[in-house]
């Protein structure tokens, strides 16, 4: 089988340097896995090259290759010496340019990425300069970096010039930070739980609907809720600096005692900001609530008349969303004494604003409203969308930010999906171009069908008809459970689940490259024929790769499915 490497764990380039030898070497370290993720530990061929540029380009040294044969340890782990031959020494004209870039070949197939060489790199090509003082500064590698001091202790530093040095966290662990970003050194490993007694939640109780935010710094939060052994309360668990801190008991949530409380919902910024939000009971009618996490410090409801909801109705459902400017949307839905509407806190410039009374809400009065979604851009424009009826069938309808003020719909007629069917389930996405999607399910008149509205180049468009959907037609093929993605240029992806006339399989659209691409035919899932499949969820990150999960039985028990799309391999 064909050695895949799912991660490069660490790409540590060590240059040995002496004035006497100048061995010219590179200590390269990686880390292999196979599909499943598990290591690698049979001998792979690894070679090693040089470009001008970090794709196309020319091939540096004139044409220098270095081939080893690596055999990682339990695992994966590997490392070996480029240029260790003494027949065939790295060329000092790889470096006599400003642009290097190392390709790694693992087993026939190219790293996605090339890595970029600079600093030290070019310390190989000094040894040799003419003059006697310009080459001691690069006999060695902490020379030539201009690295000084140890990393031995919690606040331990290591400059490394340009807005860039070495930490140690107070776990003890080194990090790269550069622009404020906090980077992990060392062997990235996935860690599983050891056994059935290593759960992160309280032992005692129940726990019920785990919900987790991370930030691009590695900092994370998950929540769920589980009885205090009298009543349902929140509780979280959080990684910060390097160390995870979990409830220390079952008194230890941070939602008021003494009333149930359900449905937690979290984000975070990157600026390890952060949102809790659920509903709980305030002794007569279940409202909103929220902690958050600002300047370092977490605040909690200070009683259980702190609801930001507003008093006298049942509230139910909050959903969160925050950019990273620390902005912030919680919304819900709650009755106004008659129909139940869409309600929404949001802070902005510092300050929350809350819905001032029961009659403060976004959504059109005269029919029930469920089901909010919410998303944000990092340019504080944001998308509130959800179900109502417009006194006939239940339609999707969607309140916008943009520009610096809201639009709500101003009626019940003002929706966004085809008249004259039920539609369901919205979900909506935004990237950080201003772009954004809703999809939902909805009826074309025979079958339920995937539709969508999106927002592109600052035009809506939305279905002309019940027969605009996305998801292939066919007898009893109905469609369920869209779920949408975006990353930051555009790219989109929804997923679903659908019958194929014999099972339920998961299916995709995709946009790539400015151009949709849906399935062909009732026949086009990406899931495997014979068994149902059902639940698909996805993600995307901002370099355009995807993972869609769903779970799917093998025959006997239902186990989990993952597709991804990832550049390289």
């Amino acid at each position: 089988m064909k050695a895949k490497t799912l991660l490069l764990a660490l790409a540590i380039m060590v240059f040995a340097m002496s004035l006497s030898a100048a061995p010219r070497l590179i200590n390269y370290q990686g880390m292999l896995t196979d599909k499943q993720g598990k290591p690698i530990t049979t001998p792979v061929e690894v070679t090693f090259t040089f470009w001008d540029a970090e794709t196309g380009g020319n091939q540096l040294g004139a044409g220098f290759s270095d081939m080893d044969s690596v055999t990682p340890d339990a695992d994966g782990i590997y490392s070996t010496l480029i240029g260790d031959d003494p027949g065939n020494l790295i060329p000092e004209s790889v470096f006599s340019g400003d642009s290097v870039w190392l390709n790694v070949n693992i087993a026939g197939d190219n790293l996605a990425n090339r890595m970029r060489i600079t600093s030290a790199g070019f310390a190989i090509n000094a040894m040799n300069a003419g003059h006697a003082t310009t080459a001691d500064s690069a006999t060695t590698a902490t020379k030539a970096l201009g690295l000084a001091g140890a990393l031995n202790n919690p606040g331990d530093r290591m400059n490394l010039g340009a807005n860039a040095y070495f930490d140690v966290n107070a776990a003890g662990n080194v990090e790269l930070i550069v622009n404020g970003q906090r980077y992990r050194l060392g062997t990235l490993h996935l860690k599983y739980p050891s056994s059935l007694s290593d759960n992160i939640s309280p032992d005692g109780q129940t726990a019920y609907s785990p919900q987790v935010a991370m930030d691009n710094n590695g900092n994370a939060i998950v929540t769920w809720y589980q009885s205090d052994g009298a009543k349902s309360q929140i509780f979280k668990s959080e990684y910060r600096n390097g160390v995870w801190t979990h409830p220390s008991s079952l008194s230890d949530n941070i939602s008021q005692n003494g009333q149930d409380a359900y449905g937690p919902q979290v984000a975070m910024d990157n600026n390890s900001n952060a949102i809790i939000t659920w509903f709980q009971s305030d002794g007569t009618k279940s409202q909103t609530f929220k902690s958050e996490y600002r300047g370092g410090v977490w605040t909690h409801p200070a009683s259980i008349s702190d609801n930001i909801s507003p008093d006298g109705q049942d509230a139910l459902s909050p959903r969160v969303a925050m950019d990273d400017n620390g902005n912030a949307i919680i919304t819900w839905f709650q009755s106004d004494g008659t129909k139940n509407q869409i309600f929404k806190s949001e802070y902005r410039n510092g300050v929350w604003t809350h819905p001032l009374s029961l009659l403060d809400n976004i959504s059109p009065d005269g029919q029930n409203a469920y089901d909010p979604r919410v998303a944000m851009d990092n340019n504080v424009n944001a998308i509130i969308t959800w179900r109502q009826s417009d006194g006939l069938n239940n339609q999707i309808f969607k309140s916008e930010y943009r520009g610096g003020g809201w639009t709500h719909p101003p009626s019940l007629s003002d929706n966004i999906s085809p008249d004259g069917q039920g539609a369901y389930n919205p979900q909506v996405a935004m990237d950080n171009n201003v772009n954004a999607i809703i999809t939902w399910y909805q009826s074309d008149g025979s079958n339920d069908q995937i539709f969508k509205s999106e927002y592109l180049g600052g035009v809506w468009t939305h279905p002309s008809s019940l027969s605009d959907n996305i998801s292939p037609d066919g007898w009893q093929a109905d469609a369920s459970n869209p779920q949408v993605a975006m990353d930051s240029n555009g790219n989109a992806i929804i997923t679903w689940y659908q019958s194929n006339g014999s099972k339920t399989q998961i299916f995709k659209s995709e946009y790539r490259g400015g151009v949709w691409t849906h399935p062909a035919s009732i026949s086009d899932n990406i899931s495997p024929d014979g068994q149902n499949a059902l639940n698909p969820q996805v993600a995307m990150d901002n370099n355009g790769n995807a993972i869609i999960i769903w779970y799917q039985s093998d025959g006997s028990k239902n186990q989990i499915f993952m597709s991804e799309y990832r550049w390289g391999f």
